[in-house]
């Protein structure tokens, strides 16, 4: 244990850089697994959405079961907050996920 200590004492620049490289990759592992976990459809979802006239920027999460089926969906747009937009969203979304009504919400993306 004072080999240890001793070592650490002694070359205490390497151990920082070390447990600094560490924490880099740890970080930047999970800040990267947060867009990699977006699914094909999420992603295919918001690039048709943000298509249509005056709907914007869209974030949409999809809510699995174990099975990967969908259950449900949230939808963030920069549109949402005009009725007409949101009702093209919320119809978009029910044709393509195959949900009922209740289990799609659209917001309106904080600006």
């Amino acid at each position: 244990m004072n080999d240890l200590k001793n070592l650490i004492k002694t070359n205490y620049k390497y151990c920082l850089i070390l447990f600094l490289g560490i924490l880099v990759v740890l970080f930047s592992s999970v800040k990267s697994d947060s867009n990699v976990n977006k699914s094909n459809v999420e992603k295919e979802l918001c690039k048709i959405l943000e298509m249509s006239e005056g709907v914007g920027d869209v974030d949409v999460m999809l809510n699995k079961n174990e099975n990967n089926i969908v259950e449900g969906a949230i939808i963030v747009a920069d549109g949402a907050e005009n009725p007409e937009i949101k009702k093209i969203l919320h119809d978009s979304a029910v044709a393509i996920l195959n949900l009922p009504d209740y289990k799609i919400q659209i917001l309106k993306k904080q600006k």
